[in-house]
């Protein structure tokens, strides 16, 4: 029965191609027509039946792509059961992938680390400043906590954050640092880095 269906199926399309492509494009024009009138489909059930009916045919049109049909019935069926395979069972077997097999991770360069800390920081503080303009900064409340608003106030207009001399014993302590490493052990270098992030710790925003 299904194979005299499938025949003559075929013939209709073989033989009526020009009414066969009237048909589809003037029902799809109507269910166009009809779904953009009542807009689109919600109900969950309904969507579900869509859903099903779209994969049917998908699979029929996979069985009909090929005269092996061993093959296409052995595809359909592997997609299946990748479709239904359950989620749990594929989290785990995705963990227990990554552990055997970690991805390998690139570091990043001297330069690079430098580009990409020089792009965070200045994107986190245009966020900062759009922040600050927005009604949802309460401004009078920041003010009072700050002991320079002034300096507040030019930040959000668009002001470096940071003073020349702030920048400047910024980059006096790590020329130092650089030159005098060498002649520490591990554990002064870390206090001597330690000193430094305190001193540089000094220099708040406002």
């Amino acid at each position: 029965m299904a194979q005299l269906i499938l025949e003559n199926i075929k013939y209709i399309v073989v033989h009526y191609q020009t009414h066969v492509l009237v048909y589809l494009i003037s029902v799809g024009f109507a269910s166009f027509a009809i779904c953009y009138r009542r807009g689109h489909v919600t109900d969950a059930r309904t969507l579900n039946l869509v859903k099903w009916v779209l994969q049917a045919i998908s699979l029929l049109l996979i069985f009909l792509s090929t005269e092996w049909s061993e093959f296409a019935v052995s595809l359909i069926i592997v997609m299946l059961i990748m479709y239904n395979f359950p989620s749990k069972w594929t989290a785990k077997i995705r963990t227990y992938w990554r552990r055997r097999f970690p991805p390998k991770i690139r570091l990043l360069t001297e330069e690079e680390y430098y580009q990409q800390s020089t792009i965070e920081t200045q994107k986190a503080l245009d966020e900062l400043r759009e922040y600050c303009k927005s009604p949802k900064c309460s401004s009078w409340k920041i003010l009072k906590r700050l002991n320079s608003p002034m300096r507040f106030a030019s930040f959000v207009e668009g002001d470096s954050h940071l003073t020349d001399e702030e920048i400047l014993n910024y980059e006096t302590d790590v020329t130092s640092l650089s030159q005098d490493d060498f002649d520490f052990t591990d554990d002064e270098s870390d206090n001597n880095v330690d000193n430094v992030c305190r001193r540089n710790g000094n220099a708040t925003l406002f």
